[in-house]
């Protein structure tokens, strides 16, 4: 389903700081314009973490990151988007099963804002549940996600 489809890769994008901490980058390689250097990425989310001034960042890398967030960003808004529309055909009764699309859709709008950039703080202040619940409550009552 697109649905399920938009939501996955966007889980994908969500857990990715998370993931780099065990040395995963759950971005798929063919996302990525190029190769980024695991022990990179890594050390970003480590040493960024404790405020580390040791930490030289590197454009090109990060760049190529954005680049691999915004390709993968770009097809679940496109699954999820196709969700949305396909949602008439689906009874009235089993539309709740679509209101994950509300909270994945709001998020990868906040990524286009930050630029793709998964370490703005904007980003990681929309991993809120609050606010995610919020918008859910609002598309269960109006019907419409």
């Amino acid at each position: 389903s697109h649905a399920g489809m938009g939501i996955g890769l966007t889980m994908a994008l969500r857990s990715t700081i998370h993931r780099l901490l065990v040395g995963e980058l759950s971005i798929p390689a063919d996302a990525l314009p190029q190769s980024i250097p695991t022990k990179y990425l890594m050390d970003r989310v480590v040493l960024q973490e404790e405020d580390d001034n040791e930490f030289q960042s590197n454009p090109e890398y990060d760049d190529t990151l954005r680049q691999g967030v915004q390709n993968v960003a770009h097809v679940a808004s496109l699954h999820l988007s196709k969700a949305r529309e396909l949602q008439t055909q689906i009874p009235k009764e089993g539309r709740s099963c679509l209101l994950p699309i509300v909270p994945n859709l709001h998020y990868l709008d906040t990524l286009q804002q930050c630029q793709y950039d998964l370490w703005d703080t904007q980003v990681a202040m929309e991993q809120s549940k609050f606010r995610s619940l919020a918008l859910l409550g609002r598309a269960w009552m109006t019907g419409v996600c």
